[in-house]
């Protein structure tokens, strides 16, 4: 049995100890006797909020350092969410509004947060201050699809279109959005064609070819893309959902049901994805 290693601190020092003790038989305990790790590295963003209190940026600076998708790893400050909220909140009180950078920048960090309605209005400023700003328009579009304001994404993209008709990743969600929509398929399956010459094994763009021929109704051949796509990116849960549609569509309520299910324990609650495990069940028995 391994000895039992004491860390008193859980500052960058006593973490890095940890985290190479953990690699052998000993087990390790960490003492830290505030509500966080990471030691003087939070203590250095609270420094800057308090000297700079009405820069939207410290308080912008520390919610990126606790974010899950923005920091990874050791390196993640922990917080609560309220906390984070509430940094957000000071950020977005505090961003000018005549500044460009100000506004996505904190457009952006509503959005990874899924609060879209505050990204919407960060981001839509953003774009007003600069038309032609491709990264505004591009998660602008997104935003706009996320609250299924489907028409306005689509006039985001004509614009980002004509300033980018080249870019792969323009075409593919203009392309997808098409297809979404049930609208123009032909152009949706050129514009994603485009995207896949550039880009033949990114799975998103396979995703969005295989949408387009679930759209038409072509299912043998949604399903041929959309098994690459899942094959290509591993677990994803808007694909794996997209995959289980083209399989009902066959018939195939078997195969149906088992990548709904994978796809549900892959995301939070999704009522229409419930239906759809229910009405495969259904067909089952």
């Amino acid at each position: 049995m391994g000895r039992t290693v004491h860390i008193i601190g859980a500052g960058l020092a006593g973490l890095a100890a940890a985290v190479k003790l953990a690699r052998t038989p000993a087990k390790v305990v960490v003492h830290e006797a505030t509500a966080y790790p990471g030691g003087r590295c939070r203590s250095y963003f609270d420094r800057a909020i308090t000297l700079n209190p009405d820069d939207y940026r410290s308080y912008l600076a520390l919610f990126f350092a606790q974010s899950e998708r923005f920091t990874r790893g050791g390196t993640r400050i922990t917080m609560n969410p309220r906390d984070a909220a509430d940094l957000l909140a000071n950020a977005s009180s505090k961003a000018p509004r005549a500044d460009v950078d100000a506004q996505f920048s904190v457009g952006m960090a509503y959005s990874s947060v899924d609060s879209l309605e505050s990204a919407r209005t960060h981001l839509a400023r953003a774009s007003e201050l600069e038309p032609e700003h491709q990264d505004v328009l591009f998660n602008l579009a997104s935003v706009y699809e996320k609250l299924g304001r489907l028409d306005d994404a689509e006039r985001v993209l004509v614009d980002l279109y004509e300033l980018a008709p080249d870019d792969a990743a323009v075409c593919n969600f203009y392309g997808y959005l098409l297809a979404v929509m049930n609208k123009d398929l032909d152009r949706a399956e050129r514009m994603v064609r485009q995207a896949l010459a550039k880009e033949p094994d990114n799975p998103y763009y396979v995703d969005s070819l295989g949408w387009v021929y679930y759209q038409r109704g072509d299912y043998a051949r949604a399903v041929t893309e959309l098994e690459r796509a899942v094959k290509l990116v591993g677990e994803d849960p808007v694909m794996l959902e997209h995959l289980g549609d083209a399989y009902s569509g066959l018939s195939r309520y078997k195969d149906a049901l088992a990548v709904y299910q994978q796809s549900s324990r892959l995301q939070d609650s999704n009522s229409k994805l419930r239906e759809k495990i229910q009405s495969m069940q259904r067909h089952l028995h």
